[in-house]
C-alpha cells in the first residue's frame, strides 16, 4: 500500500508546458514565476492581443519555448490536430530552427520548441523573435531585456522562490502546524478526518485517514528527508518523503512510487 491520499494532482500533458504559480521577479513586461504543481520556473510575457510567449522548464539546460498564435495567420493547423509543423520555423537574429511542434493544449494554437544552448545564446542577443511559415514572417515579437529575463529564470531555478523570501531551517519543528494544498477552507477541519489537510505535531504526521510516526528526520539544506511508519486503511507500512522549505509558509513534498515521483506544494494554514 502506498499512502498517497494527500496528492490531488493530475499530471499535465507534455504539450501544456509549465504553468506559472508564484511570481518571484519582473523584467519589464516579463514575469518570472515558480511552476504550478511541482518544480521548475516560467518566464512569461504577453504580446499582441493577449497571446503568450514563455520559456519554462525544470533546468536551465532543458527549457521549452512556447508561443501562442492567431490560427488565422497560418495555413498549418497548430491546435494539436496535426502532429508536425514542418513548414514552421523560429527565427532570431542569428538563429533559425525548424523541428517545431504544434501546441494545441485545450485547443490553443501555438508552437513549441526545445530551447537548447544555441537558442538561448541567440535569444539573449536578439531584439526580436519571429515565427515564419514557408519562409514568410507570420509573427514578430519585440524582446525586452532578454538577457535579464534568462538571468531571472536561472536565479528562479536555483532557488525555487523569491530571493527575498525568508526560508526557515529544515526541521520537524519548522513543520509544526496545519498545511493545505489548494483549498484554505480545509484548515478549519479536524486533523486526520479532512481531505487536503496535513497536520504535523511533534513527531506525528496526520494526513487524510492516515497517521504516521516520524522515525527519522535528516536535514540537507532546505530539504528534510522523513522516514515514517504509517497506519491507514487497517494497514501499516514504512513511508519516506522529502520536504523542501520554499519559504516560511510554503513547502514542497515529494514521494516516490517505483519509478514515478509525486510532488505537491502546500501552504501553511493561517493562525
Amino acid at each position: 500500500m502506498v499512502l498517497l491520499s494527500w496528492l490531488a494532482i493530475a499530471s499535465l500533458p507534455a504539450s501544456a508546458q509549465l504553468q506559472p504559480d508564484k511570481k518571484v521577479a519582473s523584467v519589464g513586461k516579463w514575469s518570472v514565476s515558480t511552476a504550478l504543481h511541482g518544480s521548475g520556473c516560467v518566464a512569461r510575457t504577453e504580446y499582441g492581443d493577449g497571446y503568450e510567449l514563455s520559456v519554462s522548464g525544470e533546468r536551465i539546460d532543458d527549457l521549452t519555448l512556447l508561443i501562442t498564435v492567431n490560427s488565422r495567420s497560418f495555413s498549418t493547423k497548430l491546435d494539436g490536430t496535426e502532429e508536425k509543423a514542418s513548414s514552421i520555423e523560429i527565427v532570431l537574429a542569428n538563429y533559425r530552427r525548424g523541428n517545431v511542434s504544434p501546441y494545441g493544449y485545450r485547443g490553443t494554437p501555438g508552437v513549441v520548441l526545445k530551447a537548447d544552448q544555441a537558442f538561448l545564446g541567440s535569444f539573449v542577443a536578439s531584439e526580436k523573435i519571429k515565427v515564419t511559415e514557408l519562409g514568410r514572417e507570420k509573427v514578430s515579437i519585440d524582446l525586452e531585456n532578454p538577457g535579464q529575463v534568462i538571468d531571472a529564470l536561472r536565479a528562479c531555478l536555483r532557488t525555487g522562490t523569491a530571493p527575498s523570501a525568508r526560508t526557515p531551517a529544515a526541521s520537524v519543528q519548522a513543520l509544526e502546524g496545519k498545511w493545505y494544498f489548494d483549498n484554505q477552507g480545509v484548515c478549519k477541519g479536524r486533523p486526520g478526518e479532512t481531505e487536503g489537510l496535513l497536520t504535523f505535531h511533534g513527531m506525528t504526521f496526520l494526513g487524510y485517514e492516515n497517521n504516521c510516526r516520524i522515525q527519522t528526520a535528516k536535514p540537507n539544506g532546505r530539504r528534510l528527508a522523513l522516514g515514517m511508519i504509517c497506519n491507514g486503511e487497517g494497514m501499516q507500512e514504512r513511508s519516506s518523503e522529502i520536504i523542501e522549505f520554499l519559504d516560511d509558509r510554503t513547502i514542497r513534498r515529494s514521494s516516490r512510487d517505483g519509478a514515478r515521483t509525486y510532488t505537491s506544494v502546500h501552504k501553511r494554514c493561517p493562525e
